[in-house]
């Protein structure tokens, strides 16, 4: 028994047999005779499943002694690894043509395929230099030139990519086919396509001389090629009714080109158009391959058709100023596509201010001129962040002020697209009007501009965009203390301070109410009350700043307002906390909605007339959420305090009956209850009762002792089954927030939420934009001008 320890360079993870296989490269054959005479597994396998012959056949120095070797020896000749790969794939995709013969000699089986679906004749085609391979694998079994691997590409497929044109027509004469082999759904592609795409004309060559010649000998009848359409296989269809010279054409294959048009009537292939619309010429330019163009130009002059239009109505001459090509096509150079968009709007994408020169100077192109969205060249040029080339359009007469259909400005896309040096320039060539009316010389910001640019237009802190936000709302929605307070100081006369700090957007909403919609803004909410801004406004539907810190389940907000009250607007507090919206709802309504623990407890005091005040719905705050068990504990604390008033009107049995109702309905709702929940609904029926037995009692003339005295007993007793002290959340500093410098175009400020009757009123205005329509619109890819 030979020692592991002689074999030279064992590779980790292999058996002795595999290693010494390996070592054989270094003339260790006489040892692997020796193990295999000493008994070892002529078939043992390693980590990877390889046996010693799919090993022996990657060898690239002398394996047919070491393969021989092992096939003597009994060793299976189809054994597989874990790919699927057999000894005969891999001999074949090695290039090792006597290991290929001494396998299909030992009877090795030509229809096994890999993982794949590829069999030994693919593994042979990909390596692109094995002709006698090939030919040795055809002639063996010439069905293997017909099996499709997953991707439904026969052996021909992958020839016509790279493989020798004597390949390609011995791979064809096996089939026997007449027709051109497609590879079927989804793409539908043909050898001829392959070839096109991968640079391939000899291989084009030959097929179109192996494909007439076979026409030519199948019928004596039809052996002439119709000379008024061109040769079939050049007009072969791939799944988007692309041909040859479509693939030629976009990948830029001059020769292949060239190769495809050399037969009478081929120029014919230069006016099919894909599904699409376009032609190959279309292909060839938007690619920016003018030398095929040329090529075209100069060989078939009659049939250059520079000015066809695709389905978007754009022509060649078009999509190569979108290819970044330094020249203009000979055209009319006046015409737009189905979008409006002409040459000099993709000549500011390409950013070739030569062209722009030409186009508005020398073509007196209009430098105005608005495409289907309204967008005009200098908006394109702000959104590509070209400071020349900004300049150049604005000398040459655009409009700095131009609003798209969307309401936006050049400096609203250079905004959006973060190009400050540009922003700051649109913004310096526009001084403020002060011109009530925006559309006069006053340069107007967008809510993406302002959003994206704070620091950039503070200058103009009283521009609004299309919905009359001022930079201050966007500024404190965003949780933006320091920019809030730099517009604030901006501002020198206190009248001004005012209206910026209560100004109205155009649903009457206050940065006050914006500042509390999110808990990153609560350093915002601090600042603003300390500056005094005005807690008693409400909006067009009725919402103060208390019913949009509860309706955002912002409680932290909820609770810093309610101790403002208290401690600063104590004449106004009651008024303020008990005012109802459109819907007839107080604050207390919607906490209780939003299971504001903390905040019903501490907002208690202020809310007592809410307690008896039923909205539009005819619910009071404790029964607006009963359906809900979850808010159970909530609504308990309410019990509690309905039975502790003063009033004793108030707690009448009118309001006995409807907390009685309230308890029912609670009792019985099919949701699975908690054991908190469990036990304030307990703590709540026996209040009700000992407020029934108390009744009784007061009608029968009985009172005990305890009832003597006209104290609020019944709170008395109940208290310390519920805790009612709030427990009150940390304040949170500035320096617990940090102020994102800018929002991205996703931020929930432009999103909008449905308007029910219980909910506040969506964030947006109805007809603004959302979010993704905000980044489509300045999303501007190539393709939109291709």
């Amino acid at each position: 028994m030979v020692k592991v320890d002689k074999i030279v360079d064992p590779v980790p993870g292999m058996d002795v047999l595999s290693a010494c296989v390996m070592s054989s490269i270094k003339g260790n054959a006489d040892m692997l005779r020796q193990l295999l005479d000493d008994g070892e597994d002529v078939d043992s396998r390693d980590e990877a499943g390889r046996t010693p012959l799919r090993l022996a056949a990657a060898i690239d120095t002398d394996p047919y002694q070491v393969a021989d070797l092992l096939l003597s020896r009994g060793a299976n000749v189809d054994a597989s690894c874990t790919n699927s790969f057999t000894p005969l794939m891999v001999a074949a995709g090695r290039n090792n043509a006597n290991v290929v013969e001494r396998l299909l000699e030992a009877g090795a089986s030509t229809k096994k395929v890999d993982s794949l679906g590829m069999n030994a004749l693919h593994h042979a085609v990909l390596n692109f230099s094995c002709n006698p391979i090939v030919k040795m694998l055809c002639d063996a079994d010439p069905k293997m030139t017909t099996v499709a691997d997953t991707n439904n590409c026969l052996p021909i497929h992958y020839a016509a990519s790279k493989a020798h044109p004597e390949v390609c027509i011995l791979l064809l004469e096996k089939m026997d086919r007449n027709c051109v082999p497609s590879t079927g759904s989804p793409l539908q592609l043909t050898p001829f396509h392959f070839s096109a795409k991968d640079g391939n004309p000899t291989a084009i060559e030959a097929m179109l001389h192996f494909y007439k010649a076979r026409l030519s000998s199948s019928s004596p009848e039809g052996s002439k090629i119709r000379s008024d359409v061109p040769f079939g296989p050049l007009i072969s269809l791939d799944s988007r009714h692309n041909i040859p010279l479509h693939y030629a054409m976009k990948y830029g294959h001059l020769e292949c080109v060239k190769a495809l048009l050399h037969l009478p009537n081929s120029e014919a292939c230069l006016r099919y158009a894909n599904k699409d619309g376009s032609t190959p010429l279309h292909l060839g330019a938007a690619n920016g391959h003018l030398e095929c163009l040329r090529y075209i130009e100069s060989k078939f002059p009659n049939h250059y058709f520079i000015n066809e239009r695709d389905k978007m109505g754009r022509t060649p001459a078009m999509l190569c100023l979108t290819s970044y090509q330094k020249e203009l096509l000979p055209t009319n150079h006046s015409l737009v596509d189905v979008n409006g968009r002409g040459f000099l709007h993709r000549a500011v994408y390409a950013e070739n201010i030569k062209q722009i020169r030409e186009l508005i100077l020398d073509k007196h192109l209009n430098v105005n001129l608005r495409d289907s969205n309204g967008t005009t060249a200098l908006h394109l040029a702000a959104a590509k962040g070209s400071l020349p080339l900004v300049q150049l359009l604005i000398d040459c007469g655009a409009v700095i002020n131009e609003k798209d259909r969307r309401g936006m400005t050049p400096a609203d896309w250079a905004a959006a697209k973060q190009n400050i040096e540009v922003l700051d320039f649109l913004v310096d060539c526009v001084s403020p009007s002060t011109s009530s009316d925006r559309s006069e010389g006053k340069l107007t910001f967008s809510f993406i501009c302002l959003r994206t640019c704070f620091q950039h237009v503070f200058a103009h802190f009283s521009a609004r965009d299309p919905f009359d936000r001022t930079a201050l709302h966007l500024a404190v929605f965003s949780g933006d203390v320091s920019s809030a307070q730099f517009l604030f100081e901006s501002v020198s006369d206190e009248a001004d301070r005012a209206a910026l700090l209560n100004a109205l957007d155009c649903d009457g909403r206050t940065p006050l109410m914006y500042s509390v919609f999110y808990p990153e803004s609560l350093a915002c909410l601090d600042w603003l009350l300390s500056e005094g801004a005005d807690v008693s406004v409400q909006d067009k539907s009725g919402y103060n700043v208390l019913h949009y810190a509860c309706n955002h389940s912002n409680e932290a907000a909820a609770l810093q307002l309610a101790e403002f009250l208290e401690v600063n607007e104590s004449k106004y507090a009651v008024s303020i906390s008990n005012m109802q919206n459109g819907d007839g709802q107080t604050p207390l309504h919607i906490a209780i909605k939003r299971n504001l623990l903390e905040f019903v407890k501490q907002f208690a005091p202020l809310a007592q007339i809410s307690m008896y005040t039923k909205d539009n719905y005819g619910r009071l705050p404790v029964n607006a959420a009963i359906e809900d068990d979850r808010m159970a504990e909530c609504i308990e604390v309410l019990f509690v305090l309905s039975f502790s008033t003063n009033d004793s009107e108030k707690s009448g049995s009118v309001e006995v009956g409807e907390l009685r109702k309230s308890l029912s309905k609670l009792q019985f709702t099919p949701q699975k209850k908690n054991s908190e929940q469990r036990s304030s609904i307990s703590n709540m029926r026996s209040l009700l009762n000992e407020f029934d037995s108390d009744e009784h009692a007061s009608v029968s003339g009985t009172k005990s002792p305890s009832q003597s005295t006209p104290t609020n007993h019944k709170s008395d007793s109940y208290v310390p089954r519920l805790n009612l002290t709030p427990t009150k959340a940390p304040r949170a500093r500035h320096s617990d927030i940090l102020p994102s410098a800018s929002l991205s175009l996703s931020s929930p400020l432009i999103h909008s939420g449905s308007l029910s009757a219980d909910s506040s009123p969506s964030l947006r205005p109805h007809g603004s934009l959302d979010s993704s329509a905000a980044a489509n619109l300045l999303d501007i890819n190539s393709d939109d001008f291709y």
